[in-house]
């Protein structure tokens, strides 16, 4: 039963990651990963729980199953070794994950996740960064692009190389540009903060960041360099006063809904929610899935993200726009990769195979894969039915 065993994997996931770093629950890990009678999968579990755990010490008994890992023909096994890896410290099986990171033959994203493993959030060395720097071109694969600014964000940077990097900001996604700002509140020279301002007030996605963290980062800037970044502060706080004054207005609404009618306006085709969005055991695999929604946001919250769709953005569903030699193009998500092809998945529809030599430009979007506008789709009353609905979902 594919969903028993799903529901199997999620229970292990929940205790593990939160247990791993617990001397005697790991223990009992390393003994049933080194047993020939724990069936394949149930080690499998095992490892991407402690891949979800924080970062702890990697036990003396989980080693020897890591390193056979780290060889294994199956790429997908030793991608599995290196999440672990990230997480679960260690040094003994440094020669086997430097031997990966030279090994050209071998996909560059495990490359490059061997390097994060090995750098551990320290410097990167030339060779390091040019090779991630190379992944936030507009030919990169998109999962790899994402990686590599995952791991730039989590590095110390010499100044040199964040005036490199600089540049990748003005077209990089909302999901990059999050992580790739990140190393720059770790130094404020003139040069760097220069490169850095000029930089955002050409970047496409700039509206997509928390204000917050872009006023640290600058806060601490030479005062010559002050009244620049105020502007651009103040650009960023005009639309973020422009949202709380929309959501600020509908807020009362709410009150009113009823769930019941919401679910029906739900899977309706007015609302067309269900086409993207799960729910149990109805409603499309596009969007997150609602399942618990309700427990873990707020009616603001729901609101907001019906609102104003594009205001954040999670990793995973990341908009690309991708076109092609011939002039058409596609926007949505990328759902699988090949070394061959990109799977583009779209508000509707069949995800769309586009061979890779026939794209001519692959670019993150700013703008999320769910429609903005449909409160204006739908009455204020419809809108609070399917947040209160929404609401119900625990």
């Amino acid at each position: 039963d594919p969903d028993a065993a799903t529901k199997h994997a999620s229970i292990i996931q929940k205790i593990v990651s939160s247990t791993a770093g617990d001397k005697a629950v790991a223990a009992v890990i390393g003994k049933a990963l080194n047993s020939s009678a724990t069936p394949r999968e149930l080690g499998f579990d095992l490892l991407k729980a402690i891949s979800n755990s924080s970062p702890i010490e990697c036990h003396e008994d989980w080693h020897t199953p890591l390193a056979k890992l780290l060889i294994d023909q199956n790429p997908e096994h030793v991608d599995l070794a290196l999440d672990v890896l990230r997480v679960a410290r260690t040094t003994r099986l440094n020669d086997s994950i430097q031997q990966i990171i030279s090994d050209t033959s071998r996909p560059t994203l495990q490359r490059v996740t061997a390097l994060s493993v090995l750098s551990g959030g320290s410097n990167l060395d030339a060779t390091a960064f040019n090779l991630l720097l190379g992944l936030l071109s507009a030919d990169a694969s998109p999962s790899e692009s994402v990686r590599a600014a995952q791991i730039l964000g989590a590095s110390s940077l010499t100044a040199a190389q964040l005036q490199q990097l600089a540049p990748r900001l003005g077209p990089a996604g909302p999901v990059e540009l999050r992580d790739l700002i990140r190393p720059f509140s770790r130094n404020n020279s003139e040069p760097v903060a220069t490169a850095f301002l000029t930089a955002l007030e050409q970047a496409r996605s700039l509206l997509s960041l928390p204000l917050a963290e872009v006023s640290d980062i600058v806060k601490r800037y030479p005062p010559d360099l002050l009244p620049r970044a105020n502007e651009l502060l103040a650009r960023m706080q005009h639309a973020e006063d422009q949202k709380i004054a929309r959501l600020d207005a509908l807020l009362p609404v709410l009150k009113s809904g009823v769930a019941e009618r919401g679910r029906e306006l739900f899977f309706s085709k007015k609302a067309k929610c269900g086409a993207c969005h799960r729910v149990t055991e109805k409603g499309g695999r596009i969007g997150p899935d609602l399942t618990t929604i309700g427990g873990n946001r707020t009616p603001r919250d729901l609101l907001e993200s019906i609102v104003f769709p594009s205001a954040s953005i999670v990793r995973q569903y990341e908009s690309f726009t991708v076109t092609t030699l011939n002039g058409r193009s596609y926007s949505g998500l990328i759902v699988r990769e090949t070394d061959a092809t990109l799977f583009v998945q779209q508000p509707t529809g069949d995800p769309v195979a586009i061979m890779r030599s026939e794209i001519d430009e692959l670019t993150p979007s700013p703008i999320s894969v769910m429609p903005k506008g449909l409160e204006e789709a739908l009455t204020e009353q419809q809108l609070a039915d399917v947040i209160a609905w929404l609401k119900s979902l625990r």
